[in-house]
């Protein structure tokens, strides 16, 4: 019986190692699609970096010349950092006296921190000038992810329509959550997994932007929750569709995906994705020692050229963001300013 037990352990564990494997091969872009990508536009070059001695650090967002990072471990604490990497602070959040889960995800605005408690279903708001200025926001549903949007106060998150599956809604501290007449996430299989993506607020022309990571797609809307434009990115792959199950009352996939779009940010009229998809003029290896970002204009989704972010060591990229003419990136335990030239 033991070594039945042992037996069906280490099967797990092959079976999980090639499907890890398989799952880097398909994420570095095996095979190719028939696409081809225009590297000829503005290229990025690292020019500072800062040690963060621990891989748990990502991006909350950017504003007023400081980089603000959060820490997955430690959620009530924020590390700013000035453009010019000579200037940095640790700060806490209030004193707040609440347990807060280490899914908790925290995200900066222009002039406030949010905080969302994914167990309580509330985020905590932080004045960023007075950190000790807290006040708890009871969204009421569950909220998968969420960003600020519009004026100073406002925010979109991803929660649940009536049926079960995610849509966008705009959440504001006077009218709390206010749901949009139409959909907006485009619902495939199950309108979750399906669904699944990132959001990114462009505060110089008011528009939300969210990106798919199963689907070689993206959608701008207006701060209002009104899409204005469905775009699809150059990769034109077909790939296999999502299937989904459940389990009682969780739902879970049934296969692995192949994860198209990694990362997305906005800025400078632009949408910057970084995608996992190799393009037919990029061979395997080329693709797995650079991480590649495809620029598409915001206000059309033309796409308009691709750059490269040398990474020969393979280090996760973990968090970017676009602020002042400037690229910044976590990659592991680092954090780097890159130009475009």
């Amino acid at each position: 019986m033991i070594l039945l037990l042992l037996g069906c352990v280490a099967a797990a564990v092959l079976v999980s190692a090639v499907g890890w494997y398989v799952m880097r091969l398909r994420n570095a872009g095996e095979p190719p699609g028939t696409f081809r990508r225009d590297f000829s536009g503005k290229n990025a070059r690292a020019i500072d970096s800062i040690r963060l001695g621990y891989n748990s650090f990502y991006i909350a967002g950017a504003a007023g010349g400081k980089i603000y990072l959060a820490n997955t471990t430690a959620p009530l604490l924020q590390w700013r950092v000035d453009t010019s990497f000579r200037d940095t602070a640790r700060v806490q959040l209030g004193r707040s006296s609440r347990a807060w889960p280490l899914d908790a995800k925290q995200v900066v605005s222009a002039s406030s921190a949010y905080l969302l408690n994914r167990a309580g279903n509330f985020l905590i708001r932080a004045s960023v000038q007075e950190d000790t200025a807290v006040r708890f926001l009871r969204v009421g549903r569950l909220v998968a992810d969420f960003g600020p949007v519009g004026s100073m106060q406002d925010l979109v998150i991803r929660t649940l329509d009536s049926v079960g599956g995610y849509t966008l809604a705009r959440y504001s501290e006077g009218a709390g959550l206010e749901r949009p007449p139409e959909p907006n996430l485009e619902k495939r299989v199950d309108g979750r997994f399906c669904v699944d993506g990132m959001l990114s607020f462009d505060r110089e022309t008011q528009r939300i932007v969210y990106a798919y990571y199963y689907r070689n797609e993206f959608l701008v809307m207006d701060a209002m929750l009104h899409v204005l434009m469905r775009a699809r990115t150059i990769d034109n792959r077909v790939y296999e569709p999502i299937k989904t199950g459940s389990y009682g009352r969780v739902r879970t996939l049934l296969n692995q995906p192949v994860m198209v779009n990694r990362h997305l940010f906005t800025g400078d009229t632009a949408v910057f994705i970084h995608s996992k998809a190799r393009s037919e003029s990029e061979s395997g290896s080329q693709f797995v020692s650079y991480d590649v970002i495809d620029r598409y204009h915001l206000l059309t989704g033309a796409y308009e050229y691709s750059f490269r972010i040398p990474n020969p060591a393979r280090r996760k990229l973990r968090s970017v963001c676009f602020h002042r003419g400037c690229l910044y990136m976590i990659y592991d335990k680092q954090l780097f300013r890159y130009a475009f030239r």
